[in-house]
Parts: C-alpha cells; sequence; structure tokens
C-alpha cells in the first residue's frame, strides 16, 4: 500500500493505493485467480494521537480461469466505504510510526463462475491491521 496525505490542523485528505497477489481456487481440474487492485479517498479527523478516517474506494476485480475448455479473463468494477483507525506509536524528528486497522465493505459485489456454478465471490467485508512508518516534509 502506498499512501499520501495532505494536513492541515486536525483534518487530513489522503490518497491510498494498493494492489492484492492473486489468490487462487481450484475446481474441477481447473484454477480461478481473483485479484484486486483499489484506490481509496480518504479523509480524516486527527486528535491527539489517534486518527479516523473516511474510506472511499473504487478499483477493479480480476479473474482468470485457467485449465478450463472455455477459459477466459474478465475484469470488473469495484466499489467500496469503510472506515480506518490509526495510533501514532512514535515520533522522533520528522520520522513517524503508527498501527492502524480498517474494514470495507463491497458495495458492488463480483462473482466468478465455472458451467454455471459460483466458484469465488467478493467479500462483503474486508478489513486488516497494520503499521506504517512515514515522514513529514
Amino acid at each position: 500500500m502506498i499512501r499520501l496525505r495532505a494536513r492541515r490542523a486536525r483534518l487530513s485528505l489522503g490518497l491510498a493505493v494498493e494492489a492484492n497477489l492473486p489468490r487462487t481456487r481450484t475446481y474441477e481440474g481447473g484454477s480461478i485467480d481473483a485479484s484486486i487492485a483499489v484506490a481509496s479517498l480518504t479523509p480524516c479527523v486527527h486528535l491527539a494521537r489517534l486518527d479516523a478516517c473516511a474510506l472511499l474506494s473504487a478499483g477493479i476485480v480480476r479473474g482468470r480461469g485457467q485449465e478450463f475448455v472455455a477459459a477466459r479473463s474478465a475484469t470488473r468494477a469495484y466499489v467500496g466505504a469503510g472506515g480506518r483507525l490509526g495510533l501514532h506509536v512514535f515520533s522522533v524528528r520528522r520520522l513517524h510510526g503508527e498501527v492502524f486497522g480498517y474494514v470495507r465493505a463491497a458495495l458492488v459485489r463480483t462473482t466468478l463462475t465455472v458451467s454455471g456454478n459460483d466458484v469465488w465471490m467478493l467479500p462483503a467485508f474486508g478489513g486488516g491491521v497494520g503499521a506504517a512508518f512515514y515522514r513529514r516534509f
């Protein structure tokens, strides 16, 4: 994930870009790969060491079938919304560190099918936790 943020006092506006490695699921002698790439607009409020942000996300979901008689690839739109909380854990000069967690709901669902059978579906909700190190300019 790569994030850029412009901050003024307690408010900021950021842009985060992320891409996930393809996940593979096997089905009846073939396989399906699914991956997602997303850009998120992140308006935030900063209170002491806590960040509270909204996530407004758009991107693509890619699916690819392999080793099926009529294997093909498809790309569909992704739209999601959610929230992110971050806690600043250290600051040394201009170097800072934080831990964060986020949750995001898929507003558009994608399903990959083989011969009319649903094999993979984009989860309704996703999220994660992480740590970030950054420098202020």
